[in-house]
């Protein structure tokens, strides 16, 4: 009787304790295990693996720009989605297979005795379907999309941790090649040892690394910015300097813009890089009038940027500490579709429009090509993105040219032709009536101590550009009023 007592007594503290050890290892939001359930539960994998002669694999599967979602539409319309494709990858994934919540909006998929490597390749493109289902259900989610990446064990590592880093690098190899998509391999570069392949995990896409690595830069200077003129043909000076970071690291030697630019704006890193950087290139800008009085400033400005509360404020006292007016300063935006049909964004666009910042259209003519963004929001130039000029010399490329130049001017907007590398090239845009250029044939990018004197330098102004009217219908665009 007193051990049946006992036993009745002790079942509601085991069950609360129960609870509780569930609640450990477990994610609140998605009711996912988490990384204290995995890393009790793949030490005994590898036991179960190293005994049995078996493999396992870890696959990483990251949500694309889901940070850039969470910015514009508010966490709870982050939680939801993350809900609902939670339960649309819970049947992909039968036991003993798990899913792991690994961060925000990254998740960790372990196969314990995988049998087929080409096998679980194929079970990439399910994934993928179940996170576009979720987007196509969710209008606010528009294009949700992701990443994958793949390490196996033992073909790739008999170490947890280098297991981890190849599925990391595998996803991130993926990130840096366009997204929406999963890594088919090698591991390593073709004909490089695994000896190389560790070198290329230590010095490239470590998220750790390079997050490290990025903090510390920002308090060391190693990450600066070179400029690159745009031409005006007509005056035969310079219009305006492009920003563009570089990024020289002590241990990883030079990172390219394509690697960290878009690492920093997904970890929210680039908004203190770009602050920084703002208030050195608006003080030079103060210098370099000195010698060109209507010289502007060309700043490239990411998703994350446009939507920090900071940005404006921020602005306008660097404007008004070193005496640069707002039209001095020109924003590039990117040409996407998931960044420009956002209502927010739209918002954010023409508020600083109304402050008289200048908006240019950046890389236009490949990718979305909305036309109807032309006129809905309020860009007073256009960058012909560099594959449509650079074919501008040959019969069916001059075609397309021609047609987006007209297009710019009847909207009394300025076209600006970037990517020019040859005097043919340079030459066909000039017989389009392009009076703005820009590309090597005029001036690499180049650091700051180079500005006066490229300033200085006037170039005869071209004999076939000349300046142009703006047409009836620009004219009767009243940008203010936005």
């Amino acid at each position: 009787m007193k051990t049946s007592r006992k036993k009745e007594e002790d079942t509601p503290l085991l069950t609360l304790l129960a609870g509780m050890v569930r609640k450990a290892l477990h994610d609140r939001l998605t009711d996912l295990p988490n990384r204290f359930f995995f890393d009790q539960e793949i030490s005994q994998n590898l036991k179960d693996a190293r005994k049995a002669g078996t493999r396992i694999a870890i696959v990483l599967i990251d949500l694309d720009n889901f940070k850039e979602l969470n910015d514009a539409y508010g966490h709870k319309t982050g939680d939801l989605l993350l809900r609902q494709l939670v339960d649309r990858l819970r049947p992909l994934i039968p036991a003993p297979e798990y899913l792991v919540r690994w961060g925000g909006d990254e998740f960790l998929w372990v196969i314990p005795g995988l049998k087929s490597e080409k096998a679980l390749v194929a079970r990439f493109a399910d994934i993928l379907q179940a996170v576009h289902a979720v987007g196509r259900e969710n209008p606010r989610a528009m294009e949700l999309t992701a990443s994958i990446g793949h390490a196996i064990y033992p073909d790739h590592s008999r170490s947890l941790d280098r297991l981890l880093q190849l599925a990391d690098y595998a996803m991130y190899q993926v990130k840096n090649s366009g997204k929406n998509n999963y890594f088919t391999g090698p591991h390593h570069a073709p004909g490089a040892s695994p000896a190389g392949t560790r070198r290329i995990l230590q010095n490239r896409a470590i998220p750790s690394v390079l997050f490290n690595r990025l903090n510390a830069s920002l308090k060391t200077e190693n990450i600066t910015i070179v400029y690159q003129p745009v031409r005006d043909m007509v005056a035969g000076s310079v219009h305006s300097l492009e920003c563009l970071l570089r990024w020289h690291d002590e241990k990883l030697g030079e990172v390219l813009p394509s690697e960290f630019i878009p690492y920093a704006e997904r970890n929210g890193l680039i908004i203190p890089i770009g602050y920084t950087l703002m208030e050195q290139a608006i003080a030079r800008l103060r210098e370099w009038k000195r010698h060109q009085p209507d010289l502007r400033l060309s700043i490239n400005l990411s998703l994350p940027q446009l939507l920090d509360h900071q940005l404006y404020p921020t602005l306008s006292r660097l404007c008004a500490a070193h005496g640069i007016a707002h039209d001095d300063i020109i924003f590039e935006i990117t040409e996407r579709q998931s960044f420009l049909e956002r209502p927010v964004c739209q918002e954010k666009l023409k508020f600083l429009r109304r402050r008289n910042f200048h908006l240019a259209l950046d890389d236009f003519g490949v990718g979305w090509s909305n036309f109807e963004s032309l006129y809905k929001l309020p860009f007073q130039s256009i960058k012909i993105d560099k594959a449509i000029v650079q074919n501008a010399h040959v019969p069916k490329g001059n075609r397309v040219m021609k047609a987006i130049v007209q297009l710019c001017h009847g909207l009394g907007m300025e076209a600006v032709a970037e990517g020019i590398e040859t005097e043919i090239t340079a030459q066909a845009v000039r017989d389009l009536d392009v009076t703005l250029c820009q590309g090597f044939l005029y001036s690499p990018p180049v650091n700051d101590t180079a500005i006066p004197s490229l300033l200085r330098s006037r170039p005869p102004p071209s004999p076939a550009a000349r300046p142009r009217k703006t047409s009836r219908l620009a004219s009767g665009i009243d940008w203010q009023r936005w």
